[in-house]
């Protein structure tokens, strides 16, 4: 039990690192007074971010929304307000922000994206509005996609109208995406009927398409409204880490002397919690891992026998000597990069909660997900 405890906090500690490697997404998120830019915030981004009146000033009329262990900076800007003199400020604080984080020469400060809310209760666009959108969204020299949401879209039809009617402005945004960011009450006939909520995944979608490549490990992780995007990107960085663990695992040496072995597992599994954005103390990543290889037979750090495997992964018992060992540990760290991704996605849908971590039979069934990937964990031969 020792041993994994100490497994449990290196990962702790890379996961540390990969989150400070990872960045932040850095977004403006602008639109008049009352269009729902927290509730918004609130519902796309994890750890209910946007709390009234909490962020840090950068200037007059823009505060910077943070916080600790979330790879994202919002800046929200007080409502444009046309024909006022605020409007004309925010404009420029908006500029000279996007111009102040490039002349950092960080790109870890860059303005990824801007996010212009309009809300879909409005009876109609001022043409003063589109001219400004257009203007911030052409501004060559910054270079930040735009993209228009349509908030509160109570009616899908109303919304889809007034995105269409925006598309045909030829205003050069990256997309307009109706939205409806939490659920909505209402009383037809005296019967009270829930409108459920829509588009924050395609809102995050279109995003993600737009912003940097630097920019994506940040915002996959920071988002919550698309947790199989999460597994997704998971699936992917282990689909590469496992090409190449594979070929390792034929050099012929003993692999229970190999600590290179328990530094690949240790980032693999950071790696993998980094893209969840879940919060693991020491104590839960203990509780995972011991749950899923068990504390006896087929431990962490491929300190097993690898005879004990070979029944279990097909083709593993046409390599011969040390070669087994060495198969047998890429098989097994593979499998268990495997299980832990299915089970980081029940994590973050609320199918397993921390506390249900250590009963028994959620043990059993961590046991029998790593078991399953185990057996079906595919070893390529070499000629």
């Amino acid at each position: 039990m020792d041993d994994i405890f100490k497994f449990a906090q290196d990962i702790r500690n890379k996961i540390t690192e990969e989150e400070l490697k990872m960045g932040h997404f850095n977004i403006i998120i602008t639109g008049k007074t009352g269009v729902g830019k927290s509730t918004l915030i609130n519902s796309v981004f994890r750890e209910n971010i946007a709390v009234t009146g909490v962020g840090r000033p950068v200037t007059q009329r823009t505060r910077m929304i943070e916080k600790q262990g979330v790879p994202l900076r919002i800046f929200d800007t007080k409502g444009l307000e046309l024909g006022n003199t605020a409007q004309e400020d925010v404009r420029k604080d908006i500029y000279e922000l996007i111009d102040w984080q490039l002349k950092s020469k960080d790109p870890d400060k860059f303005i990824h994206s801007i996010w212009y809310c309009i809300s879909t209760t409005s009876d109609r666009i001022e043409e003063e509005e589109i001219n400004w959108i257009n203007e911030l969204a052409t501004k060559a020299q910054h270079d930040v996609p735009v993209i228009i949401v349509l908030t509160k879209t109570l009616s899908r039809k109303k919304g889809l109208a007034l995105k269409s009617q925006i598309e045909n402005m030829n205003i050069n945004v990256r997309g307009v995406v109706p939205v409806l960011a939490e659920p909505y009450e209402v009383d037809i006939n005296d019967e009270i009927k829930t409108v459920s909520s829509f588009g924050l995944t395609e809102l995050i979608g279109l995003t993600l398409q737009v912003v940097p490549e630097s920019a994506r490990n940040a915002l996959i992780n920071a988002q919550s409204v698309d947790l199989d995007l999460k597994g997704k990107r998971a699936q992917k960085w282990l689909a590469g880490f496992a090409a190449s663990n594979f070929a390792a695992g034929f050099v012929p040496f003993p692999i229970a002397d190999a600590p290179v072995l328990v530094t690949t597992e240790i980032t693999m599994l950071a790696k993998i919690t980094t893209v969840f954005g879940i919060d693991m103390d020491k104590g839960m990543l203990a509780a995972v891992v011991s749950a899923i290889v068990g504390c006896s037979g087929a431990t962490i750090g491929g300190r097993f026998a690898a005879s004990s495997l070979m029944k279990l992964i097909p083709g593993i018992g046409t390599v011969m000597g040390g070669l087994v060992n060495g198969t047998a540990a890429a098989a097994f760290t593979v499998a268990l990069g495997e299980a832990y991704i299915v089970i980081m996605t029940m994590i973050a849908k609320g199918e397993i909660r921390r506390e249900d971590i250590s009963q028994q039979q959620f043990i059993e069934q961590m046991k029998d997900i790593f078991m399953d990937k185990l057996t079906h964990t595919r070893i390529p031969m070499k000629d």
